[in-house]
Order: structure tokens, then C-alpha cells, then sequence
């Protein structure tokens, strides 16, 4: 028995400590329901990034829900022409004007065009990515498509 001790008892002591840390862990923190592994780490388990992310989700989702403006796009554009002030050109639904700012714009060939002036070089089909605000303060931006005949 002495050899065994003297040969083991350092492993069997680290052991016996490991079973009662784990038996620790999992039986005796949490609240409720949650006990264990999960009662230890509680929401750290979900990552800062994800937070944020849900957060973020979350109150884009508040801010279309309490009215963002819809945007509808100019009609009767011709190729060649210019849109210099996108306020103007663009209104809500409702017939309103609204504060817009051009994000991106991309041509009827998809290729993201470098200008923020809304220019229409060619017919086609023109997406253009918008944020705007309305007077009452909702905003929000939307992708609207506009049609360029020739």
C-alpha cells in the first residue's frame, strides 16, 4: 500500500480535488433554473459582437416599424440627364419632401458608379442606395430603382 501511495497519491489527491471543484461548479452557482456551467458564465457565454449585433436589429427594427419615410423615385428621366439635388428629385409617398443623402449609386450593369452626383450616362436601369429623413424626424435608407429611357 506504501508504494502504491508514494507511486499514485499525487495523482489521486489532484483527483479527488478535481471531482470536488467540478461537483462545486455545477451544483452550487446559478440562480432559479440555471445552475452549473451556465449559472457560472450567465451571458458572457454570448460574444460582444453578437450583443451588438441583436442590439443593432433590434432598434433598425424599431425605426422602420415607427414610420421610416418610403421613397419614391423620379420618373421621366432621360439619358444624359442630371440630378443635382436628390432632395428635390425624390419624395416620401405621401407627396412630401424629405432630407436625402446618396449613399451608392450602380449602373444597369451593376458596377458601383464613384460619383455622388446622380448622373445618367446610358438607358437602363439604375439602382441607387438613399438615406432620408422626413419631417418628422424618421429616417431610414431604402434602394430605389430607377428606369433611364434612352
Amino acid at each position: 500500500m506504501q508504494v502504491v501511495i508514494r507511486e499514485y497519491g499525487g495523482s489521486i489527491i489532484c483527483a479527488v480535488c478535481l471531482v470536488f471543484l467540478t461537483a462545486f461548479l455545477f451544483l452550487h452557482f446559478g440562480a432559479g433554473k440555471t445552475k452549473g456551467l451556465m449559472g457560472v458564465l450567465g451571458n458572457a457565454a454570448v460574444l460582444p459582437e453578437e450583443v451588438h449585433a441583436m442590439e443593432s436589429y433590434q432598434s433598425s427594427e424599431k425605426v422602420i416599424e415607427s414610420g421610416s419615410p418610403r421613397i419614391v423615385a423620379p420618373e421621366n428621366i432621360y439619358a444624359g440627364d442630371t440630378i443635382r439635388d436628390a432632395s428635390e428629385a425624390f419624395s416620401k409617398s405621401s407627396g412630401n419632401t424629405l432630407n436625402v443623402r446618396v449613399l451608392q449609386i450602380f449602373d444597369p450593369d451593376g458596377v458601383r458608379m464613384t460619383s455622388s452626383i446622380l448622373t445618367f450616362p446610358r438607358e437602363g436601369i439604375y439602382r441607387i442606395r438613399l438615406w432620408a429623413e422626413d419631417e418628422k424626424g424618421h429616417a431610414g435608407t431604402e434602394e430605389v430603382y430607377v428606369g433611364v429611357r434612352p
